[in-house]
């Protein structure tokens, strides 16, 4: 087949394109034609059923060409209506790029949003577990500090004790001392 662009070249060829001479070589071709053979015994393709006249074969040439011209609309008219086509998919696919897929493209994304949701839920809980073991920490520190301050008062209170003892204790056998000299005397 020819390109679109050869259109042109072949309307001007087209014989209905040239109605004056085809009106003329239509009235020989009508009184040639009632002693040839039918047009079906031409399409069957036997030898003696062909015409050998110049005006059966010209008037062939013209039919190709009428049917090569509309063959040439046909295509132009389906080029056309191709390119309408394929902005109207375009403008569809670019208007649908926003809008949720459809089938097991959406059951796939709506499991993986489920899975990212149990994964949210879950980070949630280990920082809200990380925030309790954190202040919990934090208490157990000052727990510590604070029983450290209590076992350094205790251990000053013990040794204040233990040197109040050993004073009194010390004083305690200088009077058990003292006494024993006076009832041995």
């Amino acid at each position: 087949g020819r390109l679109p662009a050869a259109r042109p070249r072949a309307l001007a060829r087209a014989s209905w394109a040239r109605p004056s001479r085809m009106a003329d070589e239509l009235v020989p071709f009508k009184a040639c034609a009632e002693s040839h053979p039918s047009p079906v015994a031409l399409q069957k393709g036997s030898s003696s059923a062909r015409c050998r006249c110049g005006v059966c074969s010209a008037n062939l040439g013209r039919r190709l060409d009428l049917l090569e011209a509309r063959v040439l609309s046909h295509w132009h008219e389906f080029l056309v209506h191709k390119s309408e086509v394929q902005r109207k998919f375009e403008d569809v696919f670019a208007g649908n790029k926003g809008s949720r897929p459809k089938g097991a493209v959406a059951a796939h994304l709506a499991e993986l949003e489920r899975r990212l949701e149990v994964a949210e839920q879950g980070a949630r809980a280990a920082e809200e577990g990380c925030e309790v073991s954190g202040k919990q920490l934090t208490d157990l520190r000052q727990s510590a500090e604070e029983m450290q301050k209590g076992f350094k008062q205790l251990h000053g209170r013990v040794g204040q004790e233990t040197a109040e003892l050993g004073r009194t204790s010390t004083e305690l056998q200088r009077t058990v001392a003292c006494l024993e000299q006076r009832f041995e005397e």
